[in-house]
């Protein structure tokens, strides 16, 4: 079931949906047809799942998506319409992934027992792209890089100031290529 206000064949004021157990899934707002002001979404529960705010049809601020229980799992914060910053939660509050963006490269870092495991990079000008793996200790793994050469993907290890080590092509070389590959499924 759904509750909504139309004004000259257009959405405008509060829209409800509901779950077919009854309870609220969805409140939101609409201005002229534009989703404006926060929504929020419910489990059948009734407990909130999630919550943002829209400015003139574009998420802005704060996102943050909730446990059935309560716990936060994730918060994000969007700048016209884009999250450059993202960080997701445990049951137990500890923090297991976050995303946000350092001298325009953009990071996305898997946190396990409180420290980092890996990190893929990527800039937010151009295509390059990275991958960073670490021990226990906190000092680095691996550090990868994937490009094309001739449409032949190649891997790259780098040292930890970024300069390259060892150069793989994959085609030549398949299983030693599968060796660095392996990193990527643990």
């Amino acid at each position: 079931m759904e509750e909504f206000n139309v004004e000259n064949g257009i959405l405008n004021g509060e829209y409800l949906f509901y779950h077919p157990n009854g309870n609220l899934s969805i409140k939101s707002n609409y201005v002229k047809g534009r989703m404006h002001g926060e929504e929020t979404f419910y489990y059948p529960s009734g407990a909130m799942q999630q919550k943002h705010t829209y400015v003139n049809q574009v998420i802005q601020g704060e996102e943050i998506h909730y446990y059935e229980g309560g716990q936060i799992k994730s918060k994000s914060i969007f700048e016209n319409g884009k999250s450059d910053n993202y960080v997701g939660y445990d049951l137990l509050g500890n923090i297991i992934s976050q995303t946000f963006v350092k001298d325009r490269l953009r990071i996305n870092q898997v946190i396990k027992n409180g420290k980092v495991f890996s990190e893929n990079i990527s800039s937010t000008y151009d295509d390059y792209e990275a991958m960073k793996f670490y021990n226990d200790d906190g000092s680095l793994k691996c550090h990868l890089r994937m490009i094309e050469d001739n449409e032949v993907p190649i891997i790259i290890e780098l040292d930890e100031n970024g300069n390259e080590k060892k150069r793989i092509n994959t085609k030549e070389n398949p299983q030693e290529a599968l060796n660095y590959m392996q990193l990527l499924m643990n």
